[in-house]
């Protein structure tokens, strides 16, 4: 489902963007370089300038209306999925790692053998020549 809101989400919006290039600017007297003059000619100026305005208001609130449903479906998405099922995550579990025995309280400690001869007591042997 996703799926098809963002496609329509993009397209809407990319046509958005032409209706208000489109769009007469109530600053200006003039005609804006995009708006076609032969449907000005045929409709009538006031007449093309309501229609690119309504457009232009019913495409935001498609866009808000669009953006807010598919919220309102990732949500009821997560909600459903809580206890998702994929063949890896099934695969990990029941592949689990062995449990080590716990360690002891005390371990026992050994002491170190004392040194029979320490190594500054010891003599080097001089080398053969």
């Amino acid at each position: 489902m996703i799926a098809l809101f963002i496609p329509l989400l993009i397209l809407a919006a990319l046509f958005m963007v032409l209706l208000v290039l489109v769009q007469k600017s109530k600053k200006s007297s003039g005609m804006s370089p995009l708006e076609s003059s032969t449907a000005s000619n045929l409709i009538g100026i006031s007449r093309t300038t309501d229609l690119i305005e309504r457009l232009t208001w019913g495409t935001a609130l498609f866009i808000a209306v669009l953006a807010l449903s598919m919220g309102w479906y990732v949500k009821k998405k997560k909600q459903q999925q809580l206890s998702y099922n994929s063949p890896n995550i099934e695969r990990a579990q029941a592949n689990q790692l062995p449990v080590l025995p716990a360690a002891p309280e005390k371990a026992p400690t050994k002491k170190a053998p004392a040194p029979t001869s320490s190594p500054a007591t010891t003599k080097k042997q001089p080398a053969a020549k």
